[in-house]
């Protein structure tokens, strides 16, 4: 299957989703079950900014690329993972920020740090497609 690159669909920012995957808000780990509970909270939030005309990076789904590399026999480490989120975050527009978590809050401190627009709330993103 072709897939044809069409650069004004998404004509808004780019924006990193961040939140819980694998710790809760006090960073304790949660079971696989609420891990993927996270992951598809996740993927629905994706959904809504891009439905906006933003392009989103979301790293939750890392969660099945883990689960396959776990099946396979090999373990991405947590720490190669929290790198690759930093490398993404630092190349996005902006971040948006689902819930605390140890991972969500190391993310959100480089958000700062680097200077990029932070969103907790979908009502604080504009409706890129609409921009004249």
């Amino acid at each position: 299957m072709k897939v044809k690159y069409k650069p004004t669909k998404f004509p808004g920012e780019t924006i990193f989703i961040s939140g819980p995957i694998s710790t809760n808000e006090r960073g304790e780990p949660v079971t696989e079950e609420e891990r993927e509970v996270n992951v598809r909270k996740a993927m629905d939030i994706a959904a809504e900014i891009m439905a906006m005309g933003h392009a989103v990076y979301l790293p939750h789904l890392d969660h099945w690329w883990r689960l396959h590399m776990l099946q396979t026999g090999r373990e991405l480490e947590a720490d190669d993972l929290m790198g690759l989120d930093f490398v993404f975050l630092e190349k996005c527009d902006a971040m948006f920020r689902i819930a605390p978590s140890a991972g969500s809050n190391e993310e959100r401190k480089l958000a700062k740090k680097l200077g990029k627009k932070v969103y907790y709330s979908l009502s604080e993103i504009s409706d890129a497609r609409t921009k004249s």
